[in-house]
């Protein structure tokens, strides 16, 4: 018996929160109304990648993760889809208990910034690689994500997004670890 798929469109809404750009000031407030106190950014980044980064417009998101970095993470194969400026390709993680199912997608922001990112809670500042980074929980809790620094303006975000986007943070980390060493 063969087990269903998260629905695309699924996906793509909540994948799809990882594109927000417009920040909302103040401090995120769970459905419930209790405060979280949490501020919406820990730090800002100090340095972000040189002016010789690659262009956007040249990268095809699903070359992003190599055959062998697909198989490692465990996904079936990439689908790649534009929506506005944004290119991204997402891949399937089927897993034995269908609740544990998720999605990886790598999206590709030409005209946004990692300064511009939009998220539930902290933003932690880090690095992978040679690139700045941001990792957070994007709004609704859709997924977790690490962003990483093109240049000031561009960005690439790696994103997980299925049940418990926490839990899901390792495997966001270790997919943008395999996307970054790709970068042109």
């Amino acid at each position: 018996m063969r087990r269903p798929r998260l629905s695309t469109a699924v996906l793509a809404v909540a994948l799809g929160l990882a594109g927000c750009a417009s920040p909302t000031a103040g401090n995120p407030v769970p459905a419930d109304g209790t405060s979280t106190g949490a501020p919406s950014r820990t730090t800002t980044p100090t340095r972000t990648s040189t002016s010789s980064a690659p262009d956007l417009s040249a990268v095809r998101p699903c070359a992003l993760l190599s055959d062998s970095a697909v198989r490692a993470l465990g996904a079936g194969p990439g689908q790649e889809e534009k929506v506005g400026k944004r290119r991204s390709c997402q891949w399937v993680v089927d897993k034995p208990n269908l609740a544990d199912n998720y999605a990886i997608a790598v999206d590709l922001f030409p005209d946004l910034g990692i300064k511009d990112v939009v998220a539930q809670g902290s933003i932690t500042n880090t690095k992978v690689g040679s690139h700045d980074a941001a990792e957070s929980i994007r709004r609704g809790g859709a997924g977790c994500v690490v962003t990483l620094a093109i240049t000031e303006t561009s960005r690439v975000d790696v994103a997980v997004a299925g049940g418990d986007a926490g839990a899901l943070c390792p495997v966001a980390r270790q997919a943008a670890a395999l996307v970054e060493a790709e970068l042109p």
